[in-house]
């Protein structure tokens, strides 16, 4: 098992704020939502207790960005447009994200 910090945008303005969650990630991939924060901090100081208390691995995610679909298509399609821009292991990453979406 790890403990995992991710961040999730979420609209409540126009301008959209961040939450801030703990995920139990077992070795079978599954996840366990074992709370949220809006504050940074807090939710990472949290998790390292709980993380020393579980004997557990910590992963902290916080600062990663989220791709979204709109994002996505954005990036394939500048992609498409200057394919001199990408090198190999670039194109092979967007082939398989495009699978995904």
């Amino acid at each position: 098992m790890v403990l995992k910090i991710k961040n999730t945008l979420f609209q409540m303005s126009e301008w959209g704020d961040y939450s801030y969650e703990i995920d139990l990630i077992l070795k079978d991939g599954t996840r366990i939502n074992a709370m949220g924060h809006g504050k940074k901090s807090k939710i990472q100081e949290d998790a390292k207790i709980l993380a020393e208390f579980l004997g557990k691995p910590l992963w902290d995610a916080s600062e990663m960005k989220i791709l979204d679909k709109k994002m996505f298509q954005d990036i394939c399609k500048r992609a498409k447009e200057y394919p001199e821009l990408l090198d190999a292991q670039t194109k092979r990453k967007l082939e398989e994200l495009r699978e995904r979406f």
